[in-house]
């Protein structure tokens, strides 16, 4: 399984990186309001995104 580095923009003031190895599952716990770090933001946009095989690749 994959792992990703993310980017979210988040009320378009600020930045939140993430890691994870579902990207799809982690973005909708940010845009319901489940994650502590970004549950303040009403708007969260996904605007970059990173592919690695492994975490310890993932996590430089």
């Amino acid at each position: 399984m994959r792992w990703y580095v993310y980017i979210l923009f988040c009320d378009s003031k600020s930045y939140y990186v993430g890691l994870t190895r579902n990207l799809d599952s982690r973005f909708k716990s940010h845009s319901h309001k489940e994650n502590i770090a970004t549950k303040e933001f009403n708007k969260i946009k996904l605007v970059y995104k990173e592919e690695y095989p492994l975490r310890t690749l993932a996590e430089r």
